[in-house]
């Protein structure tokens, strides 16, 4: 994942950390949670929000897949097993039209319930998954995971960081916000890099 709480915990090693993940939203009047990570535009009623990062999505999977077969062209990945996050066949769609071919998939598509799960299948070598690739850098570095081509779509909506509002100068919220925002621009910076030379589509 981009962000390991690892380093976190070694510049705060007086802060007591308790991550927890979960799919549904965070009831900060009935939880005792001081922050969380909120996928949307980053307009939240009762809350302050600071923009962590817009994830960029592109093809990843296993080497073993193509059984030795060079990938050449874009079109050649609709010969594989599409993997999705459920409710997301627009990304491929999206992601097809960036690459500059007809969406025509000669398979059916398999959904997961997150792009995690999908492009832990794809890292299993059971389809292609689009993924942000900053997300699984230890798999790509380890090579159970590679990025065929170098073309990208962006969405509209970006990761937040929350905290229920007149909490925002807490030291350790404050603490957590700086660490999770440098380690963002940084990630930023590697983006952006990145995709000065690939097409990005929104």
């Amino acid at each position: 994942m981009l962000f390991r709480s690892g380093g976190f915990l070694k510049a705060h090693p007086d802060i007591d950390v308790k991550l927890t993940t979960t799919d549904r939203l965070v009831d900060f009047t009935r939880e005792d949670v001081d922050i969380a990570i909120r996928y949307g535009h980053g307009d939240w009623p009762g809350l302050d929000s600071w923009k962590v990062i817009r994830p960029v999505y592109t093809p990843l999977l296993n080497p073993k897949l193509t059984k030795g077969q060079a990938l050449e062209k874009p079109s050649d990945l609709q010969l594989l097993p599409l993997l999705t996050e459920t409710d997301d066949v627009l990304d491929w769609k999206a992601w097809f039209k960036a690459a500059g071919c007809s969406w025509r998939p000669s398979r059916r598509l398999v959904e997961f319930d997150t792009t995690q799960m999908a492009v832990a299948a794809a890292a299993e070598g059971l389809g292609v998954a689009l993924g942000p690739p900053e997300y699984f850098a230890e798999e790509l570095e380890s090579g159970r995971l590679i990025q065929p081509f170098d073309i990208y779509i962006e969405t509209e909506d970006a990761y937040h960081l929350v905290c229920p509002t007149g909490r925002a100068d807490e030291p350790k919220i404050v603490a957590f916000r700086n660490w999770i925002l440098d380690e963002a621009a940084k990630a930023e910076d590697r983006k952006s890099t990145r995709l000065n030379s690939s097409h990005v589509s929104e």
